[in-house]
């Protein structure tokens, strides 16, 4: 599940970092997905890292 080890604090805000598995990374184009979460709040970015880690496990269960 998303915790600490998937924020980044990038200047003033938090960034959402997720490793793409190696089967997939080939369709994506890319190795890791990162998305901004649009707050400098470390309680807030850990809600919404919960929130985004969710889509994108959905995104890879259609995906295969």
């Amino acid at each position: 599940m998303a915790g600490a080890a998937n924020l980044r604090l990038k200047g003033s805000r938090f960034h959402f970092r997720r490793k793409i598995p190696y089967n997939l990374r080939a369709r994506f184009r890319r190795s890791e997905i990162v998305r901004s979460l649009q707050t400098g709040e470390r309680r807030t970015a850990a809600a919404r890292a919960l929130m985004v880690w969710l889509q994108v496990e959905r995104v890879f269960e259609t995906v295969l």
